[in-house]
């Protein structure tokens, strides 16, 4: 009781900030952040529930009342296992990794206040400056070192996690105040959990579920902070990439660098005595995301996050037939990357395909470095510069589908976040026979015939009609308009990216078909040719579809939202 015990001697002087029940319990009202706060309050009713060598463990009344007396038993359970890795594991490790917290701090007491209190819910706990300023500048202070987790997730296997990553923040405090750009910031504190082995075994750790939010969405802006789980996550992945390639040492170098963000990154590496520029790292580490586990260690995490814990998927996938050809303008939040797959839609062809990109930026918001990886048939795999010159760039790919099995293009807008939040491109590929020495038409206007897998999207350039393509066992040909986005969107299989763009000649030499049929009737409907969407029966015999010109292959199976969607006619008997 250390605390108690120095203030009761100079209580004539100074009014104790804490009270003493007719039990002997030590009690507090505590500033708390409202905006964090279950009810918005500013201040909790609390009581001193556990002590240990670094760490008083207070609990708030009004929640520890609603406790039964088993929950009540499971807690001061709970708080001394805490207890005993705060003063064994966090506080040793950290402190010899990151730096130290203020200590004895403006209290004078080495031990640190931690506060178990209701919060709003996906918040798990906080660290708030202002107790480390004087009542005389901020009424508003508690006066002492002092941390605080949610009581709903004092049960959680996570806690201790938590408990860590809060710890972190007071100990940048004392390193560094409050100028730690926040993405920096909750990336150091987020490394906490891995260095003290509470992200072994892996399976259900903190950092799996970080891994998994990043997964999810991993062309978040690293620098862009919107207080979601996907900031968190995103800054998490960067600093684990970070000690992965420069060890744990950088930690320390990052927290004691009087600089901040990018900067404070330079500085580490530099006094590391490495050359690598935030640009240089950043760059890879989208490379690292995509392809991670590539042999030669800057393409890679050190485990758990192996290839099988972490790799992203293709932000936008495209399958390219002989002279098919895409042409798309895309967006790249700032500090942030999109992964483009190109993978031909045959392979072994004897042919001298080839991969044409065309890259521009030169309007755009952004700053823009570009990385593709290539992988070949027999597995091997490239990792290279796409070069650009202003923003702009080509470069071609020769036996595409022969010796050539993909090609991920990785724009990375390493631009910081500023008034704008994005940065945009166009991009134009083409698949050909014509050899890259002599290419000399744009992207889009390659003539011949197109080999098509069945089931493709199609569209003519510059014309806004999606077709999905038929070819039967015979290799009878036939396309089908897919007259709305609600029709295309009732498909799940279908996506928006997946549209292969190609010459109209092309598109117009494949029969079109207007013959549908639901799934599992027997009945054939034609839809009308104008926009009305009309559907009609085709109340007639075999024979009569056959001496119509009607062709049995090009009868397509639709879904019962699509099927709905057409309006009914009067049967056909033509």
């Amino acid at each position: 009781m250390r605390k108690f015990l120095l203030i009761f001697l100079i209580s004539i002087f100074v009014p104790a900030p804490f009270a003493v029940s007719a039990q002997g319990a030590i009690q507090n009202n505590f500033y708390v952040d409202s905006g964090m706060d279950y009810e918005g309050r500013s201040k909790v009713a609390s009581t001193l529930r556990h002590e240990s060598f670094r760490a008083y463990f207070y609990v708030e009344d009004n929640y520890y009342t609603r406790l039964s007396q088993s929950e009540k038993g499971q807690l001061s359970q709970k708080m001394g296992e805490l207890a005993e890795n705060f003063d064994t594991e966090i506080y040793p490790v950290l402190t010899q990794a990151y730096g130290s917290e203020p200590n004895p701090g403006i209290d004078n007491d080495s031990v640190i206040t931690i506060l178990i209190t209701k919060m709003r819910p996906g918040i798990t706990g906080y660290f708030m400056p202002r107790n480390q300023e004087a009542r005389s500048g901020e009424p508003a202070s508690n006066e002492r070192e002092m941390l605080y987790l949610n009581s709903d997730i004092i049960f959680n296997s996570y806690a201790k996690s938590y408990l860590a990553h809060e710890f972190v923040h007071l100990i940048e405090y004392n390193q560094k105040g409050t100028t730690e750009q926040t993405w920096l910031s909750e990336g150091m504190s987020e490394y906490a959990p891995t260095l003290l082995g509470y992200n072994v075994p892996y399976e259900g750790s903190y950092l799996q579920k970080r891994a998994k939010d990043f997964i999810g969405f991993p062309s978040d802006s690293l620098e862009l902070w919107r207080e979601k789980d996907i900031d968190m996550a995103s800054s998490s992945l960067f600093t684990h990439y970070l000690v992965s390639q420069y060890g744990e040492s950088i930690l320390k170098e990052i927290m004691q660098s009087t600089h901040t963000g990018r900067g404070a990154v330079n500085d580490a590496v530099a006094k590391l005595g490495r050359p690598e520029s935030f640009e240089d790292i950043f760059i890879k580490w989208h490379i690292t995301n995509y392809a991670n586990g590539i042999p030669g260690s800057e393409y890679a995490y050190d485990q758990p996050l192996s290839f099988s814990n972490l790799h992203v998927p293709a932000s936008v996938q495209y399958s390219m037939f002989t002279n098919s050809f895409v042409d798309t303008s895309l967006a790249v939040q700032h500090t942030s990357a999109l992964w483009i797959k190109f993978f031909p839609g045959q392979l072994g062809q004897d042919s001298t395909n080839t991969l044409h990109l065309k890259f521009d930026a030169q309007n755009s918001e952004g700053m823009f470095a570009v990385r593709y990886i290539k992988t070949g048939v027999a597995g091997y795999t490239t990792i290279a510069e796409f070069s650009l010159s202003q923003n702009k760039g080509s470069v071609s790919f020769e036996g595409f589908g022969t010796d050539i099995l993909s090609v991920v293009l990785i724009p990375v807008n390493y631009k910081q976040t500023d008034g704008s939040t994005s940065g945009f491109f166009n991009l134009k590929a083409s698949l050909s026979n014509i050899p890259a020495a002599d290419e000399d038409t744009e992207a889009g206007e390659v003539a011949g015939e197109s080999t098509f897998s069945d089931g493709v999207l199609l569209r003519a350039n510059g014309d806004p009609k999606v077709y999905v393509y038929k070819k039967d066992a015979s290799g009878a040909e036939s396309k089908r308009w897919i007259p709305s986005p609600e029709i295309f969107n009732g498909y799940g299989h279908l996506r928006w990216s997946d549209i292969i763009n190609v010459e109209p000649s092309v598109l117009s030499a494949i029969p079109e078909s207007r013959l549908i049929k639901f799934i599992g009737d027997y009945r054939v409907y034609e839809i009308s040719e104008n926009a009305e969407l009309i559907k009609q029966w085709l109340d007639i015999t075999p024979a009569q579809f056959d001496l119509s010109g009607r062709s049995w292959s090009a009868i397509f199976e639709v879904n019962q939202n699509e099927f709905d969607r057409y309006s009914t006619g009067n049967p056909m008997r033509v």
